[in-house]
């Protein structure tokens, strides 16, 4: 015979709060400004090499050079959109804003 096992209302929150706590921890974590977990990848996965066929070499030469076509943040998400677009990216507006952010943080240091 299976014995029954009887919980009761604490035991039975405390359960809950632990299947609700283990299921928070398996979710990304998105944090705040500096914290682009995803962006990287993205960024070397579908950006690099596109940038170095276009420049012959170093791609990461187009952030930097003096005719750029970002000149602040709202138009570098423009030209990531812009490149989603022409490359058939799967990438949701939050990885396009966490991108931007990412190359901002390293390359632009736009303020606006």
């Amino acid at each position: 015979m299976h014995k029954r096992y009887f919980i009761g209302k604490t035991g039975k929150r405390r359960f809950v709060a632990a299947i609700a706590l283990s299921a928070l921890s398996a979710l990304p974590a998105h944090g705040g400004a500096g914290e682009h977990r995803d962006a990287p990848a993205h960024y070397r996965a579908a950006c690099v090499e596109c940038h170095a066929q276009m420049v012959g070499g170093n791609g990461e030469l187009l952030y930097t050079r003096p005719d750029r076509l970002a000149r602040n943040r709202a138009e570098l998400r423009e030209r990531i959109a812009y490149c989603r677009r022409r490359l058939e990216l799967r990438w949701s507006d939050a990885q396009i804003r966490e991108t931007a952010d990412y190359l901002n943080e390293h390359f632009y240091h736009y303020t606006e």
